[in-house]
C-alpha cells in the first residue's frame, strides 16, 4: 500500500474515533466497516 493511502486511512480512522464512532468500527476481512447495529444513517 502506498504511504499516502495508508496515511489517509489512518487519518480517517482517527477522525471517526474522535467523533465517537470508535465502538462502531469493525475489522472485517482485513478491511474496516461501521457496525450497522450501532450506526444509523438518517436522511
Amino acid at each position: 500500500m502506498p504511504r499516502a493511502a495508508k496515511n489517509r486511512l489512518h487519518v480517517a480512522l482517527t477522525t471517526l474515533r474522535q467523533l465517537g464512532l470508535g465502538a462502531a468500527l469493525r475489522s472485517v476481512d482485513h478491511a474496516y466497516a461501521l457496525d450497522a447495529e450501532i450506526v444509523r444513517v438518517v436522511g
